[in-house]
Order: structure tokens, then C-alpha cells, then sequence
């Protein structure tokens, strides 16, 4: 006999009540979108790729947010811990990851007593106001440990600037903000992910707009291979840049 309580349990892997909702002008709607899902499952992962080659056994995830990145990082025996200075976000994924330690940090720059073998931060840097810009980097470097590794990701200049952003990177930009934080490090790789091209924007566009949203999932299975196979691109057309970087001293 089926248990019923088991199937219901097996739906809270997502708050599922929450996708119908009311808009702030009243309007229901029955669900909610991210239209640029696929590019932001193509950096996520190909990130997750890059922390897992480090063989950690220890990783901070610095602006964690909801904790969709290191609650699903696929690492074996390695402690995962996020960290982000809003407390709704580590609320929830507390709620998502209960296996996970999540921290909510009282400022930008906090820095906890525990030293990690990889310190993540995945498109936080862009939303750091300018004064705070170097404080923050410094610090991603001052909890990893030496000849521990800091993974960092933003936008590219290739993309137009966002409202909720400060700024946009090239590389010469983020390396003068790494120069600028005073932490000595040695850079491994730098890599430009997702391409910012006319195909992928245009089929964002035509599914996913103001007044619809078109998910075939035969036509997502193919963009989305394509897409992955061709992630990593010059730094003329990248949509994101993503830097590993260890720290020397």
C-alpha cells in the first residue's frame, strides 16, 4: 500500500505552495520564472566542476543566498558551509539544506575563525558598493587557507549593466580589484562561460517575456546541450568570468 505521508513528504523538496502567488498589483498568477534559467545552470555547474577538481575537504560559500550552489555541490566527505549578510536567504536555506552550516554574516567583509580549502563566490562581487569592493575580496582570501583557492564569478562587460549591479568586470578589472584587496595569491585560470550571442538571447526572448512563458522541454534538452558543449568562450562574447585564483601567503 502506497504511504500517502510519503508521497507529501517527497514534494517539500521545493515549497511548491509558493509558485501560484499574487502580483503587488493584485493580479494571481500560476506560477513563477526565471527566464534566463539555462545560463544560470551553465555557470553553476560548471563552477561546481571547478570546486570538485580541488578536491577539497572544506568549502565556503561567501553570499550563498538561498543556498542553491553549496547544497548541491557534489562533494563527498567535505564540509560545506554558506555565508550571506541577508538573514530571509540563510533562513531559507537552512530550510533547503538542513546538512548544510549556514552563517548569517553581520557585514560585508565578516571573516569566521575557521580557514577553508576553497572559498566560493558566485556573481556577489557586482552588487559590493565601490568602497567595499577590495575590503570584500580581501576577505575572500582571508578565509581560505594557504595554498587554499578562492573561485570567483561575475558578469562580463559584454553584458549591458544590471540595475541591482555597481559594475560589470573585464579581466584586467578584476585582477586590479584583486591587486587592490592586498592578498597575495597566484592565479590558475581565468575562463569567460555562457556565450553572450544572439541565439541564446533570442530564445530566451521568445520564451520567456512579459506575456508568457514557453518551456518544450525536446527544445530545452537541445539548447541546453549545445549551450554546455560551447560554454567556454573568448573574452569578446562570454557572458561571465570566472576565476580561480590560490592564495600564496
Amino acid at each position: 500500500m502506497t504511504d500517502k505521508g510519503s508521497l507529501q513528504e517527497g514534494q517539500y523538496l521545493f515549497p511548491y505552495h509558493h509558485l501560484p502567488h499574487f502580483e503587488s498589483d493584485g493580479r494571481p498568477l500560476r506560477s513563477r520564472r526565471v527566464g534566463w534559467g539555462l545560463e544560470y545552470l551553465c555557470y553553476q555547474r560548471h563552477i561546481a566542476a571547478l570546486v570538485g577538481a580541488l578536491r577539497p575537504t572544506s568549502v565556503l560559500e561567501v553570499g550563498c543566498g538561498d543556498g542553491r550552489f553549496i547544497g548541491d555541490l557534489d562533494a563527498p566527505g567535505c564540509a560545506r558551509m554558506g555565508m550571506d549578510i541577508s538573514e530571509p536567504a540563510i533562513a531559507f536555506a537552512r530550510r533547503f539544506y538542513p546538512d548544510v552550516e549556514f552563517t548569517a554574516a553581520s557585514s560585508i567583509g565578516s571573516v569566521p575563525t575557521r580557514l577553508h580549502d576553497a572559498v566560493v563566490s558566485i556573481e556577489v562581487i557586482e552588487h559590493i558598493p565601490d568602497e567595499l569592493e577590495a575590503v570584500f575580496v580581501a576577505s575572500l582570501f582571508a578565509q581560505a587557507r594557504i595554498g587554499g583557492h578562492v573561485v570567483l564569478s561575475t558578469p562580463s562587460t559584454n553584458v549591458p549593466l544590471n540595475r541591482k549591479h555597481y559594475r560589470h568586470y573585464d579581466e584586467a578589472r578584476l585582477r586590479a580589484t584583486l591587486d587592490a584587496s592586498g592578498a597575495a595569491y597566484r592565479i590558475r585560470s581565468v575562463e569567460h562561460v555562457v556565450p553572450h550571442g544572439l541565439l541564446l538571447k533570442a530564445y530566451m526572448r521568445l520564451t520567456s517575456n512579459r506575456y508568457w512563458f514557453l518551456e518544450w522541454r525536446w527544445l530545452n534538452a537541445i539548447v541546453w546541450r549545445h549551450l554546455w558543449t560551447n560554454r567556454i568562450v573568448d573574452a569578446a562574447s562570454g557572458a561571465h568570468l570566472v576565476v580561480v585564483a590560490e592564495r600564496t601567503a
